[in-house]
């Protein structure tokens, strides 16, 4: 649950920084994930890293 609230974050982030839609920014975060050779997930926990102060955590915790 935690991976996939850190990707719901940066999808949020890359639809409001290029004002796409959500499925663009998961394109966006695809091509990017792929470019760099890393896994989604961790492309997204530093996105979600490098703009917040805290990390990101699901309301179940």
């Amino acid at each position: 649950m935690e991976s996939r609230t850190n990707i719901d974050i940066a999808v949020g982030i890359v639809v409001a920084q290029n004002r796409c839609t959500p499925q663009e920014a998961i394109e966006i975060l695809q091509r990017a994930s792929n470019g760099q050779n890393i896994k989604l997930r961790a492309l997204a926990e530093q996105l979600v890293a490098s703009i917040g102060t805290t990390p990101a955590k699901t309301h179940f915790n």
